[in-house]
């Protein structure tokens, strides 16, 4: 994952950020730290989905982030919630 290619996750991370409200009831306010991210556009990116009082905040660069997205195990992360699946 920390090795896939920078387009790849500049498409998908962003497309599936829109479709995590429906694999969660979670409030999330989700940002891509610069520090070993693939992308050079994504860092500092910010998405706040469900604006409930206290969201889940999960911070780590672009490639873990789009990792856990996908259900992939360990990505490095402030927190990782558990989502239903994305398929």
């Amino acid at each position: 994952a920390e090795q896939w290619p920078p387009l790849f996750v500049e498409t998908l991370l962003p497309r599936l950020i829109a479709g995590l409200g429906s694999r969660s009831t979670a409030a999330f306010h989700v940002q891509v730290a610069a520090a070993g991210s693939v992308s050079t556009n994504l860092p500092g990116t910010e998405w706040t989905l469900d604006s409930g009082a206290s969201p889940l905040e999960v911070v780590g660069p672009d490639w873990a982030l789009l990792a856990w997205l996908i259900g992939r195990p360990n990505a490095p992360l402030s927190t990782r919630p558990e989502l239903t699946a994305w398929i």
